[in-house]
């Protein structure tokens, strides 16, 4: 089955998307999902400081936390001092949680993907993920 991601940022901000589509199957009380979302950064992203996510999930992750691990999450066309990036999914909640590696300074060390290590990108965000979660 098919469902639409989104990026938003936990501050309810909406990234346009160009490409945004995903499937999904129900396998017991887990969901098998995989997507790929490209989304343009808003000009305003200095202004916001929400956590990137990917949303529109078809259903509500219920372990707590993680109710997963993803698995290939990739693609970001952005500020070049990233070179890791992971996500999860919280237990009740419906959305991907991103995140990266910041190794400019804290080498090593994983943070939440925000709005503001996206400042400055000079193209389109482009994330692809697959994972399993239980619901």
């Amino acid at each position: 089955m098919s469902w639409t991601p989104y990026i938003a940022l936990s501050d309810g901000t909406i990234f346009g998307s160009s490409t945004a589509n995903g499937q999904f199957a129900v396998l017991g009380d887990y969901i098998w999902f995989q997507c790929r979302v490209v989304a343009g950064v808003p000009s305003y992203i200095s202004s916001c400081t929400g956590n990137v996510g990917i949303y529109g999930l078809p259903y509500v992750g219920t372990y707590s936390p993680p109710a997963c691990s993803v698995g290939l999450c990739s693609g970001f066309n952005a500020n070049s001092s990233w070179n890791g990036y992971g996500a999860y999914i919280d237990g009740h909640t419906s959305y991907i949680q991103l995140a990266f590696m910041f190794t400019e300074n804290n080498v090593g060390t994983w943070q939440l993907l925000r709005s503001v290590h996206l400042v400055g990108a000079s193209r389109s965000v482009d994330v692809n993920v697959s994972g399993i979660y239980r619901w």
